[in-house]
């Protein structure tokens, strides 16, 4: 999201990071610790929340954090 800019053009425009949701599959449940998955966050990252779904552990096959990233380094 940014700011309305007056006469803005998508086309020259460039988005450079972004939010991302990652699921983290087979991890034990023991490592849901919100500091455990920050960590596992910045490694991939910089670490912004833990879901909601995961904080309440609605979903036991995957836990649901959100990452900002750098999308222009993408391999």
């Amino acid at each position: 999201m940014r700011h309305w800019k007056e006469c803005y053009n998508p086309n020259e425009g460039k988005l450079l990071a972004t939010r991302v949701s990652v699921r983290l599959f087979s991890l034990p449940i023991y490592f849901w610790d919100p500091e455990i998955l920050g960590g596992i966050g910045n490694s991939i990252g910089n670490f912004f929340k833990v879901a909601d779904s995961t904080w309440w552990g609605r979903y036991t096959s995957y836990a649901n954090i959100c990452v900002y990233m750098n999308i222009t380094k993408l391999p």
